[in-house]
């Protein structure tokens, strides 16, 4: 009987695992940039980097974005936007003189579940209007697994 049982068991289990299908993968995005790009003159005019349609279901977003000044100091925002409305946002001060940074790397991760497919802009902006505009180094990434 304790045979019976035991085979009984393992066939359910090896049975189960033969006749479960695999989850479905989630396709995954990736972009980069591959030049400098200025941003824009004026007061929190935001410039966008990237912008890619996301599939629904949830999602883990990375970004990184590096940012350059050489004048006055500045504050840098980027963020990820789904449909034109915030997600999340982290900032910096770039540039300022000699005991500054005048390089900066801004990053943040972001979870999403949405039940619709969407459109994810990654934008960046600075706050002022200094006579040296920051700009952007090449390989500003966007993820989205």
């Amino acid at each position: 009987m304790k045979r019976f049982i035991l085979y009984s068991s393992l066939l359910a289990i090896v049975g189960s695992a033969i006749v479960t299908t695999p989850a479905q993968a989630i396709p995954a995005i990736f972009r980069r940039t591959t030049v400098p790009l200025n941003l824009p003159v004026g007061n929190g005019v935001p410039r966008v980097i990237h912008a890619v349609i996301v599939p629904a279901g949830p999602r883990v977003i990375n970004y990184s974005v590096t940012t350059t000044n050489f004048a006055a100091g500045e504050f840098v925002r980027c963020g990820l936007r789904a449909n034109g409305n915030f997600l999340e946002q982290h900032s910096t001060v770039v540039g300022g003189g000699p005991s500054a940074a005048n390089v900066a790397t801004i990053s943040g991760v972001w979870f999403t579940n949405f039940n619709a497919p969407y459109t994810l802009t990654l934008v960046c902006s600075h706050d002022g209007a200094s006579a040296s505009v920051p700009f952007l180094e090449p390989y500003a990434e966007l993820a989205v697994f």
